[in-house]
C-alpha cells in the first residue's frame, strides 16, 4: 500500500515502508515460553464440514479491506490512543 504513495509516505513517516524498508523490520522474535504451542495454525475444515461455512472474502482482500479502512478512518483510531 505504500509503495509509491508519497500521501502515505507523509501521513507516516516512521513506519519502515515510508523509508524504503521492509515491514519485517518490525518483527522481535522471543523465546517460547515453556509449555505454549510453537505454531498457531487455523485449520477451518471443521467448520466448513459441519456448518457449511466458508468465507466471503479471502484472507488477502480481507487484510487489505481491513488496512484501507484504518488509513480512511485515521481519525477515529487516533481517538482512540488518546
Amino acid at each position: 500500500i505504500f509503495k509509491n504513495n508519497k500521501e502515505l509516505t507523509q501521513r507516516f513517516p516512521d513506519v519502515p515502508a515510508a523509508k524504503g524498508e521492509k515491514s519485517e523490520t518490525l518483527i522481535t522474535h522471543v523465546t517460547d515460553r515453556a509449555g505454549h504451542d510453537r505454531r498457531y495454525a487455523i485449520n477451518a475444515s471443521k467448520i466448513a464440514s459441519a456448518f457449511g461455512y466458508v468465507p466471503q472474502v479471502s484472507f488477502e482482500t480481507g487484510i487489505r479491506k481491513t488496512v484501507e479502512w484504518y488509513l480512511a478512518d485515521e481519525d477515529w483510531w487516533h481517538r482512540l490512543l488518546r
